[in-house]
């Protein structure tokens, strides 16, 4: 009964999430960068972590019941080297309010360097411009049972360009379903106010997700998870991470990543991405390598720092 329970609670969200992603067609989008995996973890991962909620604030960008997780005060910070000169910054961060409450944070920014100004015919025009996109979310996570967690964030997102602005509000909501060695996760990203710039708007990339975690064996992590954005087709995406641990220190931890995403174009890439993680005390650090194919290749390296008091674990049911 418990079990069915909670299954009837991931199809309802995954059911009401359906009707916004329907909304928009191919190539309708503004915003793109929200698309972007701001995590070293879950790039390697490809992005297959919307079930995932553990002791890493950098998943609340992905789903907001992530937060949920946090067993104390955590900041993580990622630097991406992205394609052609562009660079993407992620900050995470996640405080728990109560024994079931956790308040979660993020701000993304991506930039490029200075771009040259031409005319239509290509000529340079002797002056340059830089471009950034940003967002800036703010929201909760709550555990109502030991294996439901809910949560929603709202979302500022903003786009520059030499002197053009535009701006929108939008927000995320997503929820989780944990057993002892296995989960359940949908969210919905993205949704909210078009983008505008002067008398044009365009919509953001509303996206639905939905996956699942299985852990087989103690060390061993593996996840799958789906994802539909209103202007493209839908992903799937596979990862599998193996820690080991205890080696130096007690609470020490090494984790092997590798993922793998289908839907990559011919000359973006293969669609396989590996990362490696390390943990010692309240340090954390990750990295992961994304080939992309013409596109050159993507690198990111996540640090995570916790601290304060830590919060008890919820001892989390088997399937039934």
């Amino acid at each position: 009964m418990i079990y069915m329970k909670h299954t009837l609670l991931f199809l309802a969200l995954a059911v009401f999430c359906v009707p916004f992603v329907k909304a928009g067609g191919a190539g309708t989008t503004a915003a793109s960068f929200l698309k972007i995996d701001p995590s070293a973890r879950s790039a390697a991962l490809s992005g297959a972590v919307t079930a995932i909620a553990d002791d890493d604030a950098a998943l609340f960008n992905y789903n907001p019941a992530s937060a949920a997780g946090i067993e104390q005060k955590q900041v993580s910070f990622t630097h991406t080297e992205w394609v052609i000169n562009t660079r993407l910054e992620a900050l995470s961060y996640a405080q728990p309010l109560s024994e079931t409450l956790t308040l979660g944070a993020a701000f993304n920014l991506l930039h490029t360097g200075s771009v040259g100004k031409t005319d239509e015919n290509g000529n340079y025009l002797g002056d340059s411009f830089r471009a950034m996109d940003g967002s800036l979310s703010l929201g909760l996570a709550n555990r109502f049972s030991k294996n439901v967690v809910l949560g929603g964030a709202l979302k500022g997102v903003r786009q520059s360009m030499d002197s053009k602005n535009a701006s929108a509000l939008a927000g995320d909501i997503g929820a989780i379903v944990q057993f002892e060695r296995f989960s359940l996760g949908a969210s919905l990203n993205n949704f909210g106010s078009d983008v505008k710039l002067n008398d044009d708007s365009s919509p953001l990339p509303r996206t639905v997700r939905g996956g699942f975690t299985v852990t087989p064996l103690p060390r061993l992590l593996l996840a799958f998870a789906a994802d539909k954005a209103m202007d493209a087709n839908t992903i799937c995406r596979f990862g599998v991470e193996y820690s080991i641990r205890d080696i130096i220190t007690g609470g020490d931890r090494y984790d092997l990543r590798a993922g793998y995403k289908s839907g990559s174009a011919e000359n973006t890439g293969p669609g396989f991405s590996i990362g490696v993680g390390l943990k010692i005390k309240s340090l954390g650090l990750n990295y992961s390598f994304v080939p992309m194919g013409d596109l050159g290749s993507a690198n990111r390296i996540s640090m995570s720092f916790s601290f304060g008091e830590k919060r008890k674990p919820p001892q989390l049911a088997a399937i039934q």
